[in-house]
């Protein structure tokens, strides 16, 4: 026994010796990177743990919990700096609001920096292997997949939206009394979305919902939140094990599944000549088909798109409401804007040509922006511009397995490049131009989002058939300030609880 506890104790000694020399060692050529490249440390977090930074964690996850994460963390960047270094269970994590640092991240130094090792564990369960969690090759693929989807050919033609914008119209009460546009916003692109991907609309905004497609809604929205707390729980995710989480990720999958099986069938039963020109409208999932043919790809290429689409244009037309509705000056500008074209038809090129409706769409974007944050980890390693001393401007060195977490929300509001009005809703500001990379509604570089240009036309097509539609909006919600509900991107809270009136 006493040979068996002897060699016990002269492996642990052995293993911790090993972890220290290793440790020094790690540190020794980190100094001398600093060195060598002439950087400086960034500012540091104070941690009360500085082994694992779980202070850090409880505190984010207090904030997660009573909905002040976005300004508790807009607030480290008041105390540490506009770039500073934490730990995160054992991981350097550099966060910043610098312009120079998100351009070297996501567009200099695009290919030294990935998403994979941060997304596709956490992920993997519900969305698996698709455009929101791939670096390389299979990103490269699935990029190619849906690039031809936000062509402007694709979408500049507004008959179908058209249709749905009048459902919603329908269901806008007009005499002054009080409703919540936000559920409206989400059932309009709910029927959109689900119609230019699966080829079928949810019909959430009439009588004829199908009882599956309620089911899938309740599901994906209960998968999706699920996702975005394995993200906040970092490595913990792994200690709790949520049922309810697995059925809404089967659901979910199951209603995908019927409806690729579908896709594939018809693939199968339509001849080429037939199917290069088949003219029924354009849907996704039926193009997706004529390049793969493996289900589960299929499944996952789809709940990649499906889910962001969901939810961006839904999410800013309910903000760009919050915002003017508290706002009765911008709405009348707006409106004035929209009555000067009289009755023309709506195109992509009038839509673009509406510079006060644009202008609010990018300043309801900068202050509520989709992705308030985004993570990349450090591939190789990398000398960055910006980021280190006390102020910032020194040289960085990064590396490998480093994270740089980005913090869209707080740039969005920052008075060093928005001026000391950043926390309040000015659309002129966007008369003149902003800094390059301040602005990161739909992120940047190579994976700039592909639906951008489809978001900005839709949203714009939705306010201004409501501008014409209606002489004012009026707020009606207590709590004057927008206030963040997390899923997997933030929303309002309270809602957007107004009172519309028709034109005379």
């Amino acid at each position: 026994m006493s040979f068996f506890l002897g060699l016990a104790a002269t492996t642990a000694i052995v293993l911790a010796a090993y972890c220290t020399i290793t440790l020094l060692f790690s540190r020794f050529k980190y100094e001398r990177a600093i060195r060598d490249n002439g950087c400086a440390k960034p500012c540091q977090y104070r941690h009360k743990d500085p082994i694992l930074g779980l202070d850090l964690f409880m505190d984010i996850a207090k904030a997660f919990g009573n909905g002040s994460f976005l300004e508790t963390n807009r607030h480290h960047f008041d105390l540490y700096g506009r770039t500073f270094e934490a730990n995160s269970w054992g991981v350097r994590i550099i966060k910043t609001v610098q312009p120079e640092l998100m351009e070297t991240v996501y567009a200099t130094s695009f290919k030294n920096f990935g998403m994979e090792p941060l997304r596709l564990d956490v992920g993997a369960p519900f969305f698996g292997k698709g455009i929101l969690t791939t670096d390389g090759a299979f990103w490269e693929h699935s990029r190619a997949l849906i690039r031809p989807t936000f062509s402007r050919a694709r979408f500049a033609n507004f008959s179908s939206l058209e249709m749905h914008v009048d459902r919603l119209i329908a269901l806008i009460p007009a005499d002054g009394s009080t409703f919540d546009l936000q559920p409206l916003f989400r059932r309009l692109i709910l029927d959109t979305s689900t119609e230019f991907i699966f080829g079928e609309s949810a019909n959430s905004l009439t009588q004829n919902s199908a009882l599956d497609a309620q089911q899938f809604l309740q599901a994906f929205d209960d998968a999706v939140a699920g996702v975005g707390k394995r993200v906040m729980m970092g490595r913990a995710r792994h200690l709790v094990r949520d049922k309810k989480w697995e059925v809404a990720c089967r659901t979910v999958h199951d209603y995908c599944d019927k409806h690729v099986a579908a896709a594939l069938k018809d693939q199968q039963e339509t001849a080429p000549q037939q199917n290069a020109t088949k003219s029924d409208g354009w849907v996704l999932l039926r193009e997706m088909a004529k390049e793969t043919h493996d289900p589960l790809d299929l499944r996952y290429q789809i709940l990649n798109v499906f889910s962001p689409g969901r939810d961006s244009t839904g999410i800013l037309l309910s903000n760009v409401f919050f915002f003017l509705a508290r706002q009765p000056s911008s709405w009348l500008k707006l409106r004035n804007e929209v009555l000067s074209l009289a009755g023309r038809t709506l195109t992509y090129e009038i839509l673009k040509s509406l510079k006060f409706v644009n202008y609010c769409l990018k300043e309801s974007l900068r202050l509520a922006p989709f992705a308030t944050f985004n993570q990349r980890m450090c591939l190789q390693d990398t000398v960055l511009p910006t980021g280190g001393g006390r102020d910032g401007t020194a040289p960085m060195f990064v590396k490998r397995g480093d994270v740089i977490e980005t913090n869209f929300y707080a740039m969005h509001r920052d008075p060093g490049i928005w001026g000391d009005d950043a926390n309040e809703f000015r659309p002129e500001r966007w008369e003149k131009p902003h800094p390059p990379w301040a602005f990161m509604a739909f992120n940047g570089g190579p994976r700039t989002c592909p639906a951008e240009n489809m978001v900005y036309a839709e949203a714009a097509y939705v306010v201004t058939r409501l501008a014409r539609e209606f002489a004012a909006i009026e707020n009606r919600d207590p709590c004057e300030a927008w206030q963040e509900e997390m899923r997997l991107n933030f929303q309002s809270k309270n809602g957007v609880k107004v009172a519309i009136f028709a034109a005379g």
